[in-house]
């Protein structure tokens, strides 16, 4: 080989090194050649996600943000953005470092619009960026919703054998996260002592009520729910009948009462089957931790005690509560199931208020005390009865919380309630017992609704979700309705101002139903969710001339519409632009066209907020831009639904959820898990059938023949099954 061949291959080879790094961003010398390799590799730029703040205008269409000196516009470069105001322009672009304006895209090469959350951005959110070469690629998230792989939070599917303990799970981006919410569903039972590893982040134990999870519990075809804190903590399993009781031996005395109450059958057809039902509320699993939130996600700590001032301190095998409300003149009783005598030498104290041990407010922990001034304390087997009526210790005459050391996670703590259980006995049809046909050919009670036909509208808390385990779905097996989901996520009551969510917020639909033309939404549906098509050809299909009943529920996104939507507008009964005038409009245009339908509003149900350093503001509390709160917004609602006459379905304050509970309901804070959703559904189910009559119309009413009618062929029916008794 000459000289000049081998420098020949030199250059060539420098040459290409240079263009490789520049390709990574390195900041080229003017003379490319060996001296200055060295120092132009050690300038590509590290692989780094860089953080600014951007205080371009809403309007301003050009936002500009400034990072270090190290950042180069390569494809792959990261930038977190915190934005102080929202976006109110389409087509934003973003320049980092005056890099170039490039534009900004929600997915693919989809635009970003107005300041929604779904489609731009509210004011104060924080956003990241990823350049692709092209433009930059944003990564949903916001300072309102959570609802994110990132942050431990997700939904999955696991098909590990029955019998393996290593349970697995395929989640793209998740991340194993402290307090992170996952839903898997289950493919086949999961054993005792199983683990979960989701998307190889580490086999971790599966835990049930503070200990390894047991045979039984998670079964085929359950979608449970867990927050991960050490361990996978079950919150609730998503099936049609769910018990987690051990069952308990009845005595003779019981059984003997029982069949007392329900009157002997013994035909041979028969056999008995019994179980204790409480007659009290265990409170454990509903105490909290200091911010009012379920402690641990189950209402207890393990391996903790209390000490002297009522603060935690270690201690193997034993658990310590939340707090647990309590005022002066409760009785508070305790039962624990492990032991056959119970002792207050564990530890049990009082609070003004839930702080920590160290604050003035901690109460002095009284563990085996027999002082009158702390109220009077019996122990009967494993109950400690404590009457708190008689204390007169000075430091607690305000007193609001307990707390106790327990031995096991089975306990149960009540307050001003028996720890009493009543027999249940069912009677079970004996295997192999033949009878005829006849006598098993009579009509059980339908369901109020049975041959009605419901139309659920709605946001993402019904269209989210299109299957089994969704809103609507549990108001049809709640009511034995035909229920039709067409729910649209991000979707308000009033005007959208994004295309692709505009056609089908409520207003819109309805007029398009009412004059039967759908030339808005067929244009707008591609724009939307890649599931609003499906949704549109199922509104489509429906026959409104047909439909008995329609539920609208909207109102959460109009809350969080920009600034906020315009609650009313006192010179413009109709105008849509508004939540009150969208619903007048809908209203009018529904019932103007089918006069036949019975119209329910679903007010907005209680939701929570997390900030970016996890404070939690709930909707009681929480403003928007225009300073009201959800509450307003929802009295708004029921105002216009009483103008109309129109039933309201209240699950803001009907269903339950609140500050306590409102995590084992809420997935992110605003959409429900699948508990959440069973029990919203079920609530508007129970709406539906409380003022509907099956078979009658709402003014009709049975007559007294038509009732002895109907009771005397029942009673017949049985008689016959039973061989006339």
């Amino acid at each position: 080989m000459s000289i000049q061949t081998e420098i020949d291959r030199i250059n060539t080879g420098v040459a290409a090194a240079y263009s490789v790094m520049e390709g990574m961003g390195a900041t080229m010398p003017s003379n490319e050649n060996v001296d200055n390799l060295a120092a132009t590799a050690a300038s590509i730029p590290t692989s780094k996600t860089y953080y600014a703040v951007c205080s371009t205008a809403a309007a301003t269409a050009a936002k500009t943000v400034t990072v270090d000196d190290s950042f180069a516009l390569v494809a792959g470069a990261q930038v977190t953005v915190k934005f102080t105001d929202a976006n109110s322009v389409a087509s934003p672009t973003l320049n980092v470092n005056g890099t170039g304006a490039k534009p900004i895209y929600r997915y693919g090469t989809t635009a970003v619009s107005t300041g929604t959350t779904t489609t731009g951005w509210i004011a104060g959110a924080v956003q990241l960026f990823t350049y692709d070469g092209t433009g930059w690629i944003r990564d949903y998230w916001n300072n309102t919703t959570y609802s994110n792989v990132s942050l431990g939070q997700g939904y999955a599917t696991c098909s590990t054998a029955a019998a393996t303990l290593a349970k697995t799970a395929a989640l793209s981006s998740y991340a194993l996260t402290a307090n992170g919410i996952v839903a898997i569903k289950f493919t086949n039972d999961v054993p005792a002592s199983a683990t979960l590893n989701i998307n190889s982040k580490g086999a971790k134990a599966i835990y049930h009520r503070g200990a390894a999870i047991t045979d039984g519990i998670i079964k085929a075809g359950d979608t449970a729910t867990f927050i991960y804190n050490t361990y996978y903590h079950l919150i609730s399993i998503d099936r049609a009948t769910v018990r987690y009781d051990t069952a308990q031996t009845l005595t003779d005395a019981q059984k003997a009462q029982a069949r007392e109450n329900i009157g002997a059958v013994d035909k041979g057809l028969f056999t008995v089957q019994q179980e204790l039902t409480p007659d009290y509320t265990n409170l454990i699993p509903l105490s909290t931790d200091v911010s009012g939130n379920i402690l641990n996600g189950v209402g207890y700590v393990t391996d903790k005690a209390l000490n002297g001032s009522g603060g935690l301190e270690d201690n193997a095998g034993t658990i310590v509560t939340g707090f647990i409300p309590v005022k002066k003149g409760d009785i508070i009783r305790v039962r624990d199931t492990t032991r056959t005598e119970y002792s207050n030498s564990a530890g049990f104290a009082l609070y003004t208020s839930r702080s920590e041990a160290g604050s003035s407010s901690i109460g002095k922990n009284i563990a085996g005390t027999s002082d009158a001034a702390y109220g009077t304390l019996t122990v009967s087997g494993n109950v400690l009865t404590w009457d708190t009526s008689t204390i007169s210790y000075y430091f607690w005459n305000n007193f609001a919380y307990a707390r106790f050391t327990l031995w096991s996670t089975n306990a149960v703590v009540t307050v001003n309630q028996e720890l009493t259980e009543s027999v249940k006995e069912q009677l079970i049809l004996t295997p192999n017992v033949k009878v005829t046909e006849e006598s098993l050919n009579f009509e059980v009670a339908p369901k109020p609704l049975a041959g009605k036909t419901v139309v659920c509208f709605g946001d993402s808390l019904f269209g989210m979700h299109r299957d089994s385990s969704s809103a609507p779905a549990n108001v049809e097996a709640t009511t034995g309705a035909t229920v039709h989901n067409v729910g649209f996520g991000g979707t308000r009551m009033s005007v959208h101002s994004s295309t692709g969510y505009a056609a089908f917020s409520m207003w819109a639909l309805a007029k398009a139903i009412a004059e039967n033309d759908w030339t808005t939404q067929d244009a707008q549906a591609a724009s939307g969710s890649d599931y609003f098509p499906d949704q549109l050809a199922l509104l489509k299909s429906i026959d409104f001339s047909k439909v008995d009943i329609a539920v609208i529920h909207f109102g959460t996104n109009d809350f969080m519409a920009g600034s906020g939507t315009t609650i009313d507008n006192a010179s413009n009964h109709d105008d849509y632009n508004t939540l009150c005038g969208a619903l007048r409009y809908s209203i009018e245009k529904l019932l103007g066209a089918y006069p036949q339908l019975r119209l329910y509003v679903s007010l907005p149900v209680f939701r929570f907020w997390t900030a970016d350093n996890g404070t939690v503001t709930y909707s009681d509390t929480y403003t928007n831009g225009k300073g009201q709160k959800l509450t307003d917004y929802v009295e708004a609602l029921r105002t216009v639904a009483t103008e109309y006459r129109i039933p309201v379905v209240d699950g803001y304050y009907g269903m339950g959820i609140n500050t306590l509970n409102a995590s084992a309901f809420l997935s992110d804070g605003v959409h429900h898990n699948a508990e959440g959703r069973k029990r919203f559904g079920e609530y508007i189910g129970a709406n539906l059938n409380s003022q509907q009559n099956s078979g009658k119309s709402g003014t009709d009413s049975y007559s007294k023949a038509e009732i002895d009618a109907i009771m005397g062929s029942y009673i017949n029916d049985i008689d016959a099954l039973l061989g006339g008794s």
